[in-house]
C-alpha cells in the first residue's frame, strides 16, 4: 500500500516522539523537549519547548506529566516536567542516580533501562521519584515495555528478557531469548513481542509462556532497525537511513509479516 506524507516539522534531529490527544512530544540530541499541536495533521507547529535537557532518547507522557530518558553519561537521569500548560513546560522533578535509554510509565512506576540494568523508580510524588527496585542485564539494556505482570527488555546481543515485576522491589528474570544480533527496542501487543533487531529486521515473539518464549516470524528490512511500534494488525519499523517500514502480520495465520508501506 501507499504510503505518503501529510505534515512535517523540522529540522532538528528527532529521536523519539509520543503523541497525547492533539499534541505530539518529541526530543532529540541536546534539544530538550518540543510540543507540537497536531490537530491539523498537514500543518504541525510548535507551542512549547525547554533548553537543552541532555541526550535525550525516549519521551513518555502521562496525565500532566511528560518524562525524558536522558542518557548523557555525566548528568543523564529521567526528567519529569508538568506540561498541564503545553506553552509552558516546567521541570518538577530529576532522578540522576542513573542514565536513562529506555522507559515506560505505567501506574506510579518509571521504568528505565540504562545500557547495564532495569531500574524501577517511585514517582507518586513527581517531585522526588524514587527508585526502589534494578535488575542487573547480561547484556545492554536499550529499551523497556510493560505489560500486566511483566518488563520486556531489549537487551541488546543478549536479544529479549522477560522479568517479573509482580513485586516492583524485587523484580527477577522468567525468561528469556536471543535470536538477535542485537535488541534495540520492543513492543508488546497481546501474545507477540515485536523487537527491532538491528540488520536482522523484525523479530517477533510468542510470548503467551513468559518462560518459554519463541519466534514466530521475522521481517528483513534493508537497513538498521532501531525503533518498533505496534497498532492493531501493523508494526512500525524505524530505521537509521532508510525511514519508516510499515508491515503487517496476522499472529494466528501461517503467513509471515509482510511489507505495507514504506517512507523513506
Amino acid at each position: 500500500d501507499e504510503s505518503r506524507l501529510v505534515g512535517l516539522s523540522g529540522p532538528a534531529m528527532r529521536r523519539h516522539v509520543a503523541v497525547d490527544g492533539i499534541y505530539a512530544y518529541t526530543t532529540g540530541s541536546y534539544g530538550g523537549l518540543h510540543i507540537l499541536d497536531t490537530s491539523d495533521p498537514t500543518t504541525p507547529f510548535e507551542v512549547g519547548f525547554t533548553g537543552d535537557m541532555g541526550e535525550c532518547y525516549k519521551v513518555a507522557t502521562d496525565g500532566d506529566y511528560a518524562y525524558l530518558a536522558d542518557y548523557d553519561y555525566y548528568n543523564g537521569g529521567l526528567h519529569i516536567l508538568d506540561i498541564s500548560e503545553p506553552s509552558v513546560p516546567i521541570e518538577v522533578g530529576l532522578f540522576d542516580g542513573s542514565s536513562a535509554l529506555g522507559l515506560a510509565i505505567v501506574d506510579h512506576y518509571a521504568y528505565i533501562t540504562d545500557g547495564d540494568n532495569m531500574r524501577i523508580l517511585d514517582i507518586e510524588d513527581p517531585a522526588s521519584p524514587q527508585e526502589i527496585g534494578f535488575i542487573i542485564t547480561p547484556g545492554a539494556a536499550q529499551d523497556v515495555t510493560v505489560a500486566g505482570n511483566y518488563a520486556y527488555i531489549a537487551d541488546g546481543y543478549s536479544g529479549l528478557r522477560i522479568i517479573d515485576i509482580s513485586n516492583p522491589e524485587e523484580p527477577f528474570e522468567v525468561g528469556s531469548l536471543a535470536p538477535t544480533p542485537f535488541a534495540y527496542d520492543v513492543a508488546v501487543a497481546g501474545a507477540f513481542a515485536y523487537i527491532a533487531s538491528s540488520h536482522d529486521g523484525l523479530r517477533v515473539i510468542n510470548i503467551s509462556s513468559p518462560t518459554a518464549p519463541f519466534e514466530v516470524g521475522f521481517f528483513d528490512i534493508p537497513d538498521y532497525a532501531i525503533r518498533v511500534v505496534v497498532e492493531g494488525n501493523y508494526i512500525y519499523i524505524g530505521t537509521i537511513y532508510g525511514g519508516m517500514f510499515i508491515v503487517q502480520f496476522f499472529p494466528y495465520s501461517t503467513y509471515m509479516p509482510f511489507i505495507s508501506g514504506h517512507t523513506s
